[in-house]
């Protein structure tokens, strides 16, 4: 699997995956979580950050599903988490 590493190869994260921020052109970002849901693809976190914005989703071992939502001030909120 793909993690960030240090520049002394030590991991800055011990969840051992891989995460990205995308968007997809024409469609807004709630369409795109919805269907992230309802095709159940595994993740371990998605953060949301509004519907002309991109997500951030990761993948981990762990796949605990959580989602996290922000307030338009960056307050973050969990929506759900397994």
């Amino acid at each position: 699997m793909i993690s960030v590493l240090f520049h002394a190869c030590l991991y800055l994260s011990d969840r051992l995956g891989a995460a990205c921020d995308f968007q997809v052109m024409g469609l807004e970002s709630d369409r795109l979580v919805e269907w992230i849901l309802e095709q159940q693809l595994p993740f371990d976190v998605l953060y949301y950050y509004g519907c002309d914005r991109p997500i951030h989703i990761s993948y981990a071992p762990q796949q605990r599903q959580s989602i996290w939502t922000f307030t338009d001030g960056g307050v973050p909120r969990l929506q759900f988490s397994q």
